[in-house]
């Protein structure tokens, strides 16, 4: 009886001094419940959607990217829908300045992505709750109506993977992070300031009722720029073939030539993928014949403007991105202009047409 009652008082006694670690041990594993919540909005949705998780708030950025990775990981294996990767994702984020370890509430999801091209929106939160347990919160959000399709909720236990991340006392200070920019470089940056430089090739032709012309140039072309304008500007080399004809003769002219261009450009990007934007191109320029030489001559500086032309140009541009700071620049640009050489000699305007294709390398601060 003595033993009986004594067992009774040491089992009494290890139940009041250990009910934390009891608690503790109640719940999913996180992983567990980061692919139940995957699979539960996998079966709502089924195929052919696209989801982007958007952010995983959590005590500790190191928690949230492990949550955002998870989740991302989830619904890549399984049958339902597609989601956006993690580069992409991170793509989109400094694209369109948004932070993947912060709440984010339904509107501004749904908005994101919306931006982002996803029909659906996936957030989610890890909390702390009474003793040492968490409470794991996730939802999918319609981008188009900002209504929420489908909720999942769990209550995690803090075993060791969830010690690792939080530290053993649930969190723990914050990594470093890159310091937010300010001055000239946050200016520069949410105006989607850019620069760079590449190649340039240049073919067309004109006339008037006395002459014909046909030029091409090759040569370097630099730009710089922000999300709605581009001004550029090059040096090139080519040759020139003015032909004068009347009733009785003609006269055909041949030479070489430097030159010196400058265009302004006003765009509207569209994002095609998330690496991949194009946009409508329209504006005007001038280019400068600073040099020629007859063939069989030497070079002699232009002085009258005969070869100088003001043009107008529309086309369309792709910027393809390599990294989140460089990327290639294609543009395909026509153009009709006017030699200033006629306008100065009162002769009949002689117009100009053409075509330019331009590849640069670019850089984002």
């Amino acid at each position: 009886m003595k033993r009986a009652l004594f067992a009774a008082a040491a089992l009494a006694c290890l139940l009041a001094l250990a009910p934390e670690r009891a608690h503790a041990q109640h719940g999913l594993s996180l992983g567990t419940a980061v692919r139940n919540a995957a699979q539960a909005f996998s079966q709502r949705l089924g195929s052919g959607y696209r989801i982007a998780v958007i952010s995983m708030e959590a005590d500790h950025i190191v928690m949230s990217n492990f949550l955002v990775d998870e989740m991302i990981i989830a619904f890549a294996v399984m049958d339902g829908p597609a989601v956006l990767d993690r580069p992409m994702l991170n793509l989109f984020a400094r694209e369109f300045g948004f932070l993947t370890s912060q709440e984010t509430d339904d509107e501004t999801a749904a908005a994101i992505g919306r931006s982002i091209g996803v029909h659906v929106a996936a957030v989610g939160r890890l909390e702390r709750r009474e003793g040492y347990s968490y409470l794991f919160t996730a939802r999918i959000i319609d981008t188009r109506t900002a209504e929420v399709i489908d909720s999942y909720s769990a209550t995690i236990r803090n075993d060791n993977l969830v010690a690792s991340l939080l530290g053993p006392e649930g969190r723990r200070p914050w990594l470093p992070e890159e310091p937010e920019p300010e001055g000239l470089l946050r200016i520069l940056r949410e105006a989607d300031a850019s620069a760079g430089l590449g190649l340039s090739f240049d073919l067309g032709g004109g006339s008037n009722s006395e002459s014909d012309t046909e030029h091409i140039y090759i040569g370097a072309w630099f730009f710089m720029g922000a999300r709605f304008f581009e001004w550029s500007f090059g040096v090139s080399g080519g040759s020139i073939t003015d032909l004068w004809s009347t009733d009785t003769e003609s006269h055909v002219n041949r030479f070489s030539a430097i030159s010196f261009g400058s265009t302004l450009l006003l765009k509207r990007p569209f994002m095609v993928r998330p690496d991949i934007s194009i946009a409508p191109l329209i504006g005007a320029g001038f280019k400068v014949v600073v040099a020629t030489r007859p063939y069989g001559d030497s070079w002699w500086l232009t002085g009258s403007a005969p070869h100088d032309t003001v043009k107008f140009s529309a086309g369309i541009g792709g910027d393809f991105a390599l990294t989140d700071y460089r990327f290639i620049r294609v543009r395909l640009l026509g153009y009709y202009g006017i030699r200033l050489g006629s306008i100065i000699a009162g002769a009949d305007n002689l117009r100009i047409f053409g075509g330019v294709v331009k590849v640069g390398l670019g850089f984002k601060p």
